[in-house]
């Protein structure tokens, strides 16, 4: 992110609330600098943070869409969420709430010539329209237009969002951006190739049918059990798992299958893992605390939290990048 923006939290003021539909109203929040620039720049489909009134941390999906002088959150109302009933309930337009700079690796290039695939479910089509957007935007800036094809999974014509947004884009992109809607339980009154695409589950035969024989990147983002059954429907067609990336929410993560050329480079990471330094000295600057630590103690962020230090983080297994920090000196090792 120290390309893109700084990591901070800054306030932010709601400019629009409205609702694509009733299980996922959505509100659109934006802040601008002297220069009429949002106050940190994000790649399409990195998420973002959001402080509430009670201290609890929430972790939503923020998507920008490049260009665009504001952000959009993706907040789902649950009957017995404090969060998302504070938001949609109390947070009125001229409110300020505070706001985490994005980070994350989950994005897309829009300059890469392969063809894309990217398949959503629930609130994890949010970062696929702000992808699908970017793309769009950047073909127009360089006359490149990355070819996509879009999956959105759900179970009803009523639970879906952006519906709209990716038929404008398949016309906009002249059949290069092509979106199929997939439903488990359409209605009666609901016909296949008018209201949807198709009624099934997504799967190896899904794909097969809808995507032609070519090189892709898979972009995945739903609930855990949705994604890891897609991942592994993808992986049984012969598909490298390092052509398919997904966004994680939590501690939530896929359970990967790795590809033989990776094995190498996983094996090299478990070794630097096992070269952990017998002792060290750990110096946050800021606070100016220092910390002996020694083989197979905590984490740096345990042994932070332990002696009253209150970082930012989320996830805890080093994906969603909150608790990230600058390394002025010495050297680390992640383990897996």
């Amino acid at each position: 992110m120290e390309s893109f923006g700084q990591r901070a939290i800054r306030p932010y003021i709601p400019e629009q609330h409205r609702e694509f539909y009733q299980q996922l109203p959505f509100i659109v929040a934006g802040s601008v600098n002297q220069q009429g620039w949002p106050w940190a720049s994000m790649l399409s489909g990195y998420p973002g943070f959001i402080t509430s009134p009670d201290s609890t941390t929430l972790t939503i999906n923020a998507s920008a869409i490049t260009g665009d002088m504001y952000y959009r959150i993706s907040v789902k109302r649950e009957a017995n969420g404090t969060i998302s009933k504070c938001l949609h309930d109390n947070v009125r337009v001229g409110d300020v709430i505070e706001a985490k700079a994005p980070s994350g690796n989950f994005y897309i290039d829009a300059a890469e010539k392969r063809p894309a695939v990217l398949i959503g479910a629930g609130v994890g089509i949010t970062p696929m329209i702000a992808m699908t957007s970017h793309i769009l935007n950047e073909a127009e800036r360089t006359r490149h237009l990355r070819p996509l094809t879009i999956l959105h999974a759900a179970k009803t014509t009523q639970q879906r969002t952006f519906t709209q947004n990716f038929q404008d884009a398949e016309i906009k992109s002249n059949g290069k951006i092509r979106y199929y809607s997939i439903i488990t339980q359409p209605s009666k009154q609901e016909k296949i190739g008018i209201d949807f695409n198709a009624i099934d589950h997504i799967t190896a035969d899904t794909l097969r049918q809808i995507l032609a024989l070519d090189d892709y990147d898979f972009y995945l983002c739903g609930p855990p059990a949705f994604m890891q059954a897609l991942y592994d429907e993808i992986r049984s067609l012969g598909v490298r798992d390092a052509r398919i990336f997904a966004e994680a929410f939590g501690p939530a993560a896929l359970i990967r299958q790795i590809d033989n050329e990776s094995m190498l480079l996983e094996a090299i990471k478990l070794l630097e893992a096992e070269n952990e330094a017998d002792e060290a000295v750990i110096k946050f600057v800021k606070s100016g605390f220092e910390q002996r630590w020694n083989a197979n103690d905590v984490t740096l962020l345990e042994t932070a939290e332990n002696h009253g230090l209150t970082p930012n983080f989320s996830c805890c297994n080093g994906i969603c990048g909150t608790s990230a920090v600058r390394l002025l000196k010495g050297s680390i090792t992640y383990r897996t």
